[in-house]
């Protein structure tokens, strides 16, 4: 039994990592609050100022769950080059707006 689906079958996947790369980024709110609370934070979820956090979080969640070592040279739509590089390099595009 295949626990996740193929990477390269399911368009929605990326939609998906994303999702859990947005609840990541408020783990610590959701665990300090209740039932209510959690579910006022999920309903009205802020983005973070910096977009490219929630992407590059995204990106290596990916690689985790999919042990994915050979995907550098691989163009899924969800680039792995140089993971430290693109987020530099969308830090700074984004602060100089």
């Amino acid at each position: 039994m295949e626990v996740f689906p193929d990477k390269h079958s399911d368009p929605f996947l990326n939609l998906d990592i994303l999702c859990v790369s947005m609840i990541v980024s408020i783990r610590d709110l959701l665990l300090e609050s209740d039932f209510s609370m959690c579910l006022a934070y999920l309903l009205n979820y802020e983005p973070p100022e910096d977009l490219s956090l929630i992407i590059t979080k995204g990106i290596k969640i990916k690689k985790d769950v999919f042990n994915i070592e050979e995907a550098k040279n691989e163009d899924d739509g969800f680039g792995f080059e140089d993971l430290d590089g693109e987020a530099n390099q969308l830090r700074t595009s984004t602060n100089t707006k």
